[in-house]
């Protein structure tokens, strides 16, 4: 049954992410040169970190913490094309979350996460209260779904 699910949600990911190329506010219209060399090099880039990184740090090693971290390499490169940085920045901060999690808590990787979703639009840093205020209400908001409400069970700040 996890692997059907696995299956399902891959092909669900992929189908969105294929997606989004096209369809959206911000769709690619044509594709350069760059675009296309970004979105080549992200995948080599990619495929070595997630060959390599287990032997350079043990933590990459343990569970699918290499294919997040290959993911993250990844989605960077692919922020070299002004055209896809919206959704490499976006797809980077969802593997930055799952990295972090058990490494240093609900609130830190919430807040890495959002941060790093907020440098897909340079506009959110010329407003940084708003970013602080949309911080603290997503903050308040999962606690109260997630921990409060839903009972799951996860370390809030880093374990020391």
């Amino acid at each position: 049954m996890p692997m059907l699910a696995f299956v399902g949600l891959t092909g669900i990911g992929a189908f969105v992410t294929f997606a989004a190329f096209f369809t959206g506010p911000n769709p690619v219209g044509n594709w350069s040169r760059r675009n296309l060399v970004s979105l080549f090099g992200a995948i080599i880039v990619s495929a070595f970190v997630y060959l390599v990184s287990p032997s350079v740090l043990p933590f990459f090693g343990i569970g699918y913490n290499a294919v997040g971290i290959a993911i993250v390499a990844g989605m960077l490169v692919l922020t070299l094309a002004p055209d896809l940085r919206f959704i490499a920045l976006i797809s980077a901060s969802v593997a930055v979350f799952g990295l972090l999690l058990e490494q240093i808590g609900f609130f830190a990787a919430l807040t890495g996460t959002i941060l790093l979703s907020c440098a897909a639009e340079r506009e959110h840093f010329r407003k940084p209260l708003g970013v602080l205020g949309l911080i603290v209400f997503m903050l308040a908001l999962c606690w109260w779904v997630f921990i409060l409400q839903l009972d799951i069970r996860v370390h809030l700040w880093p374990t020391i």
